[in-house]
């Protein structure tokens, strides 16, 4: 059974959504968004960042989505976004190269029908925003579930 659209969960509840990566495709997803961090903007040292990114917070986010509909989701991104304290999305970064404290990978190769993985998603909210919700959201059109919860700190060496 789908998770009705408009649907706000906490950590850890599972959502079942139908969405349509690319026409004649509609993908079923149990997803569930398992964890929130606050990243550390010195994991991004290494990389060439222009002044709004320099300004932005880290986020990651973990989340668990399992296949279970019909249709071969191998090597796609899930719409899943962050909402930041002045209500705008923010996509998920990808990385061209390894990004070690979170991939934030597209679904990996073979993710067929009951295929399961857990992925780490990094975000960067423009302007040092704050985490507000993570949000599937397909479409403007799709009214998107949310999922909202405590962002934790990072950790710090000892």
């Amino acid at each position: 059974m789908l998770t009705d659209p408009g649907s706000e969960l906490g950590l850890g509840e599972k959502a079942t959504i139908a969405w349509r990566p690319r026409q004649g495709q509609v993908g079923v997803l149990d997803v569930k968004v398992r964890k929130l961090v606050r990243g550390d903007m010195a994991d991004l040292a290494q990389w060439q960042l222009d002044a709004a990114g320099r300004a932005s917070a880290l986020y990651y986010v973990t989340v668990t989505v399992a296949n279970v509909g019909d249709d071969d989701l191998s090597g796609r991104r899930i719409p899943l976004h962050v909402l930041d304290g002045a209500g705008a999305l923010v996509e998920s970064s990808s990385f061209k190269t390894t990004f070690e404290p979170c991939p934030s990978p597209a679904l990996p190769p073979k993710f067929v029908t009951g295929e399961k993985t857990t992925l780490c998603q990094a975000y960067l909210v423009p302007e040092r925003g704050d985490l507000k919700a993570v949000s599937f959201r397909a479409t403007d059109a799709f009214n998107p579930i949310t999922w909202v919860g405590k962002v934790t700190e990072p950790k710090k060496p000892n």
